[in-house]
């Protein structure tokens, strides 16, 4: 094995860093799996265990959890060739999490925001 030169790509840690300033009195969490987010309702069989590998196939790229560690925006970075996503039909993050009261955002990674716009992008108006 060999270790990685570091946690976050260069993209991940100038946004990791935006949020940890634009955002002082929440927490900033890396690259949360779906299934530490949310918790899956009580289904019977094999629905059950398809609706928890679906959490465990995905992650988001930071987690905003206030002071009580409860989560309240994810945030995904997407590929400079992606942008139209950000406004294509919901997706299955968007439709966990839209249920859960979680905001959820994703950022390109070639159209960061302002430090002085990020806290009212996280957490909205």
């Amino acid at each position: 094995y060999v270790r990685r030169d570091g946690l976050l790509d260069p993209v991940q840690t100038v946004v990791y860093y935006l949020l940890k300033s634009g955002l002082p009195d929440h927490e900033v969490m890396p690259q949360v799996g779906l299934a530490n987010l949310l918790e899956c309702p009580a289904a019977a069989g094999s629905e059950g265990d398809l609706r928890l590998r679906g959490l465990v196939q995905h992650q988001v790229d930071f987690v905003i959890c206030n002071k009580a560690m409860q989560p309240v925006a994810a945030i995904d970075l997407l590929e400079h060739e992606a942008p139209a996503a950000l406004t294509a039909a919901p997706d299955f993050k968007t439709q966990c999490l839209s249920h859960t009261g979680i905001r959820y955002l994703r950022l390109s990674r070639t159209a960061l925001p302002k430090r002085q716009e990020v806290r009212a992008l996280v957490l909205g108006p």
